[in-house]
């Protein structure tokens, strides 16, 4: 059996890591907790949240292939990150609706421009977006198609004040008015509906 030689080595009742070699050559290592393995104890936390809620109404005449960049204050979130290496949240509920029968599409922007990272790869000339869906107005034109549903965690890079909004595009190969919170219908009835988009960035701790 083979016999451990301690002559060489160094004993000690403890060192900067609290870990302990006996003078019969046992060695004790302490357990290991959330708090030593990291510096950062914010690690993990909401640092801050802000949020805009739209529950009016709006439209824009949208020509085709292009996108309306709704940049509102009413439906905008715009943060300031405390540090580069933290994470930005955003979530994010939007209803529109179309005057024609077509495709609609959504996407994730920052700054009023396109989050490349939030949304689909490139492939070709196809759409970049985070959802699409088919919409007839002439089958429900009491309402705007259910709510599309937003959810990314980007990377704030720099702590520079930045916003996140919606884009909303359509497939008509003509210029078609785009609603927001609403249908095509404006009657004045229990059975026509206005809605709600909300959009929210919060700030977290990495």
């Amino acid at each position: 059996m083979a016999t451990l030689n301690t002559t060489n080595i160094k004993h000690a009742s403890s060192s900067s890591n609290n870990i302990v070699l006996a003078s019969n050559g046992s060695v004790t290592i302490p357990t290991l907790t959330a708090t030593s393995l990291t510096t950062n104890t914010n690690f993990g936390k909401i640092l801050q949240v802000v949020s805009a809620t739209k529950t009016d109404t709006a439209s824009n005449s949208t020509a085709s292939s292009s996108w309306w960049s709704y940049t509102d204050s009413s439906l905008k979130a715009t943060i300031t990150p405390t540090s580069a290496s933290n994470k930005i949240l955003i979530t994010g509920v939007i209803s529109i609706g179309v005057d024609s029968q077509q495709y609609m599409m959504v996407r994730l922007e920052k700054n009023g421009s396109r989050l490349n990272a939030a949304n689909g790869d490139q492939d070709g000339n196809k759409s970049r977006i985070f959802s699409g869906v088919w919409y007839s107005p002439e089958s429900t034109p009491n309402t705007p198609y259910p709510n599309f549903i937003v959810q990314y965690l980007d990377t704030a890079g720099d702590t520079n004040s930045r916003y996140y909004n919606f884009g909303i595009a359509h497939t008509s190969g003509l210029s078609r008015t785009i609603y927001l919170n609403r249908g095509v219908s404006a009657t004045n009835a229990f059975a026509t509906m206005t809605c709600a988009s909300t959009i929210t960035a919060m700030e977290v701790a990495a």
